[in-house]
């Protein structure tokens, strides 16, 4: 796992700001987690993967082809991407796990996980942070970005203290 603060440079970083501030911009309401997944780790463990009740957010899938994305895929060394999402979650009262996950496997338990890159790049600084398996916490700090192996099981966590937490999730072969 890699952290990189000031990822971007400032003109990229505030092309991508000004983007996302746009109150034009494609956002579409979605589940965080599938309810598949959800009622699937359920059957299981006996447990929610995370509470339905914050088990939502905004989202957009980017082309790789869209200008303003062009030269966060370029710093991260890209060749090919797989997926490129903006996640924006609203604040909630007390922080909320939003369920351990890969973002690309044969199934909901991790199985074969695709042998793809993820990088998370934070546009906004706030109290949300991304939770991993392994016990490590990565901070939304604007304009970082964490680079990990696809297989490395992680969840996002709402923020408290501002109106939004806002991800770039980019999942790519190098």
């Amino acid at each position: 796992m890699k952290i990189i603060d000031n990822f971007l440079n400032e003109f990229d970083f505030e092309w991508i700001m000004d983007e996302l501030n746009n109150p034009y911009f494609n956002w579409h309401f979605s589940t965080i987690l599938s309810d598949d997944t959800i009622m699937s780790h359920f059957r299981k463990h006996g447990t929610l993967l995370v509470d339905p009740l914050y088990n939502t957010q905004f989202c957009s899938l980017i082309d790789p082809e869209t200008e303003w994305i062009k030269p966060l895929i370029d710093a991260l060394g890209a060749k090919k991407t797989k997926r490129i999402k903006v996640n924006l979650t609203l604040p909630t009262k007390e922080h909320q796990h939003h369920g351990m996950h890969i973002d690309y496997a044969e199934d909901e338990d991790g199985t074969n996980p695709d042998q793809c890159k993820t990088a998370i790049y934070y546009v906004n600084s706030n109290n949300g942070y991304t939770q991993f398996a392994n016990g490590d916490k990565v901070e939304s700090v604007v304009n970082r970005a964490v680079i990990f192996d696809n297989g490395l099981w992680h969840e996002g966590v709402s923020c408290t203290n501002t109106q939004k937490r806002l991800v770039i999730n980019i999942n790519y072969y190098e």
